[in-house]
């Protein structure tokens, strides 16, 4: 496979799955389907919005309206010449809900990994918009220092690494996603790197590492713990992405939270255990 040999435009996306809008930094790829209330994904660092089919899927089926789509630089989404931090991909959802019409009810966030942290911010900075929040391994909260990580926060050194083994270390990370593998791991990783043949993945990448608080954003949660709105946690306790411990963490901030631990999964337990996962989800969904 050539790495980032095409650009993402007119033609490329004609033959992408889903639809695509126009929002101020780009073109951002997105999936509406089914009737009810609207449920939102945001998927987390570098897999883009193919992560949630097991779960999208089934909430169609159990009588929501649901929406994913690819943030910024992953998946068929624009990769802008931008800074990655925080403050782009809460605005980028903001204005796809605005722009798909989507704001006169209240809807349901569902935010995994960075997507959690996105989620936590964007609930925080529009809380007339968001009834109710689900928060699975979520990230913006300490972590333990790695001296892999540390390298990785070096600029000058990180953009040499990514340039010389970048597409390699992604591919390789997206393995530690799971406790045990699914039958069908080489169709994610072949959907993962569908992804890289587009240019500017790596750039996108690499201004996440040096630009988005990944582990301090713990105010955030606290701020958005105070307006004690219903959410739920879920975590899978072989998490060897975001630390399961963390899972205290998010009942110190958020008071009110409801935590679901889901045994022998790891990072991607939406997907390694979409079962037990989908069935707590609409439980949660379905309380007043």
């Amino acid at each position: 496979m050539k790495f980032e040999n095409l650009s993402l435009n007119s033609e490329t996306r004609k033959n992408a799955p889903g639809d695509f809008i126009e929002l101020s930094m780009g073109y951002t790829h997105y999936q509406l389907s089914g009737e009810g209330r609207l449920v939102v994904f945001v998927h987390g660092f570098s897999v883009p919005s193919f992560y949630w089919e097991k779960n999208f899927d089934y909430l169609v089926k159990n009588g929501y309206r649901a929406l994913r789509y690819d943030l910024y630089g992953r998946g068929y989404s624009d990769r802008p010449k931008t800074k990655y931090d925080e403050n782009l991909f809460v605005d980028q959802l903001n204005e796809l809900l605005n722009k798909l019409e989507l704001t006169d009810k209240k809807i349901i966030l569902i935010g995994l990994s960075m997507g959690g942290a996105i989620t936590v911010i964007f609930s925080r900075k529009h809380p007339d918009l968001v009834q109710k929040l689900i928060l699975i391994a979520p990230a913006g909260l300490p972590l333990p220092s790695a001296f892999g990580s540390l390298f990785l926060k070096i600029p000058l050194l990180n953009r040499l690494l990514f340039r010389l083994f970048g597409n390699d270390l992604l591919i390789n990370d997206l393995s530690g996603d799971y406790y045990k593998f699914p039958d069908d791991y080489e169709k994610i990783k072949g959907d993962y790197q569908n992804q890289m043949i587009y240019k500017g993945f790596r750039r996108a990448i690499l201004s996440t590492i040096n630009n988005f608080p990944m582990a301090d954003l713990m105010y955030e949660y606290e701020l958005f713990g105070k307006l004690k709105k219903p959410t739920l946690l879920i975590w899978g306790d072989k998490d060897l992405v975001l630390p399961f411990k963390n899972h205290k963490k998010v009942e110190e901030l958020i008071p009110n939270v409801k935590f679901f631990p889901i045994i022998d999964a790891g990072h991607a337990v939406q997907y390694e255990k979409s079962y037990e996962v989908n069935e707590i989800i609409v439980n949660f969904l379905k309380r007043k």
